[in-house]
């Protein structure tokens, strides 16, 4: 099951943990209303694409935050290309972008950026 199911059975804010690198992302129930912004896109399109794999607690589970990275891989690497500093390097590369979606998730990002990443999964992607 997909964490956006998830979230929506469960009603609540989650603590997820990616068992490769052991980091947590916090996620949000999905946005019901009929406007979203465009935190609430690319919020629904990263919680559509990632595994829930176990239950932890009332508030945790375990996420399958790196396969999400690796799925789209391609689409980091274009990203990171054209609007960060650096390049990670190849085994650093998954877990800055896990702590990068964390931080998007949290609301760290400017409407121009969630925009911006979402023209580039939207003209790089076919919804699954």
């Amino acid at each position: 099951m997909n964490l956006y199911d998830w979230l929506k059975e469960k009603d609540n804010d989650y603590d997820t943990y990616d068992t490769v690198y052991d980091i947590c992302v916090t996620v949000c129930v999905p946005y019901e209303g009929l406007s979203p912004e465009w935190y609430d896109k690319f919020s629904d399109f990263v919680l559509k694409h990632v595994n829930v794999d176990e239950e932890i607690s009332d508030y945790e589970c375990i996420a399958d935050w790196n396969e999400f990275i690796e799925h789209y891989k391609d689409i980091f690497k274009m990203i990171t290309a054209e609007s960060w500093n650096h390049m990670p390097d190849y085994e650093d590369f998954n877990y800055e972008w896990i702590r990068e979606i964390d931080k998007l998730l949290t609301g760290y990002g400017s409407e121009k950026t969630y925009h911006y990443l979402m023209d580039i999964f939207t003209e790089n992607t076919k919804e699954d």
